[in-house]
């Protein structure tokens, strides 16, 4: 059985945590929900890349999502098990988050909302 070939569902979320750090970028206010605007997400840390693809998947959003992490296994892992798509508005960058960070502070990059993934 090849479950390398199974459908993942990127509409629903079953974790706990994972709905929490979700939530958590609406109720805060910085990304407003079922807004046409263009929001700015980055994530450091790319854990089982279930925020992303959530994100990434929500209808009447127009989420920017960045993920950035330091180990390049972890968007190998994304792409063949967990259906990783890039597209103009979802990335991975194998990167330092802190340099990325710094980096995109020194370039004047805005960010709507900021979630850190420690797993």
């Amino acid at each position: 059985m090849d479950t390398t070939k199974w459908k993942l569902d990127k509409t629903t979320v079953r974790l706990t945590y994972a709905r929490t750090m979700i939530s958590g970028v609406f109720f805060s206010g910085a990304v407003e929900l079922d807004s046409p605007k263009e929001h700015k997400i980055l994530i450091i840390g790319l854990g089982g890349g279930i925020i992303n693809n959530y994100l990434s998947s929500m209808p009447n959003q127009k989420l920017d999502v960045t993920v950035v992490d330091i180990d390049p296994v972890m968007k190998e892992v994304a792409t063949k098990w967990y259906d990783f798509k890039p597209s103009p508005l979802h990335r991975i960058v194998i990167e330092d988050g802190l340099v990325f960070v710094n980096q995109a502070s020194d370039k004047g990059a805005v960010t709507h909302a900021f979630t850190y993934v420690c797993i």
